[in-house]
């Protein structure tokens, strides 16, 4: 599906998959009956697995010129989602609820969807190779 998606344009899927998520999220918490649970389950599982597609294909694009480092930044930067995502949630099912762990997660969601549509961009100086943000 995301190869797919992928010519239709990549700066949407980086910013649009996240948004998705967040309200798959969400209807997962109004979910009444199994087989709405069931369908919003399965569509949450599609759009979650062509997030890492979409980043790697924009990757490959930005910052070609180093792929061993690329792949490691995306290696780094999931596994401290999962860090940060599992304890966030656990604090929040401690806390409160199961349901404040699924609004934490649109929460995240939702923000993670609002920066990347912003669009801070880094670039490398050329003369020093150093990175700068825009």
């Amino acid at each position: 599906m995301a190869g797919r998606l992928l010519p239709r344009g990549l700066q949407w899927l980086l910013w649009g998959l996240p948004a998705a998520l967040a309200l798959l999220t969400f209807g997962l918490l109004m979910g009444r009956n199994t087989w709405s649970v069931a369908i919003l389950m399965t569509a949450w599982g599609t759009v979650n697995s062509a997030i890492p597609v979409a980043w790697s294909a924009w990757l490959a694009k930005r910052i070609s010129d180093e792929p061993e480092s690329d792949g490691g930044l995306m290696v780094a930067a999931v596994q401290l989602s999962i860090m940060a995502g599992a304890a966030l949630g656990g604090w929040l099912l401690d806390r409160w609820s199961i349901s404040a762990t699924f609004l934490g997660g649109t929460a995240l969601l939702a923000l993670a969807a609002a920066l990347v549509r912003g669009g801070i961009r880094i670039r490398a100086d050329s003369a020093s190779k150093r990175l700068s943000f825009h």
